[in-house]
């Protein structure tokens, strides 16, 4: 509460018990991440593959935002040791893919993709390795190659 710069009592006026506390920091966390993603898919013109592009480069951004690495710290830790708080994201995360792969003859190359932005995410998240932007926008250029697919054939 106090790094928040709330007050015990202004969380237990907003949230009746603890539950409710980290319901709402999980609902919290996956929406402004979900809206990241959201607002890179509608400036993006190539409508194939374009949410695990999205995904890509939300995922790839560095935590630029101020605080973000602390907040998404405590959601993961909260998710590994309560799993019932990933089934929403499992949920989001499974329809967005799903849309991409409606459209490409390339799941491989789209789950791989996808696969790679959740490691990057995740060094970044634990400071395990820095990647100078030259090199980040380089592996994010390839990796989104992945997701030019081809069409489904009808």
């Amino acid at each position: 509460a106090t790094r928040a710069g709330v007050s015990k009592g202004g969380l237990q006026h907003h949230f009746s018990n603890k539950e409710e506390l980290l319901e709402a920091l999980s609902a919290k966390v996956l929406q402004h991440f979900t809206g990241q993603v959201a607002t890179l898919a509608e400036s993006d013109t190539d409508a194939q593959g374009r949410n695990t592009r999205a995904y890509l480069r939300a995922s790839a951004d560095g935590f630029a935002e101020s605080g973000e690495r602390e907040l998404w710290k405590a959601a993961m830790m909260l998710i590994m040791a309560r799993p019932e708080f990933r089934t929403p994201y499992q949920e989001w995360e499974s329809g967005s893919l799903n849309t991409d792969l409606a459209q490409c003859e390339d799941p491989v190359g789209l789950l791989l993709c996808r696969l790679a932005a959740d490691g990057l995410w995740l060094a970044d998240l634990l400071g395990h390795r820095a990647i100078p932007p030259a090199q980040r926008a380089e592996l994010v250029r390839r990796l989104e190659q992945l997701t030019h697919c081809r069409p489904q054939q009808a």
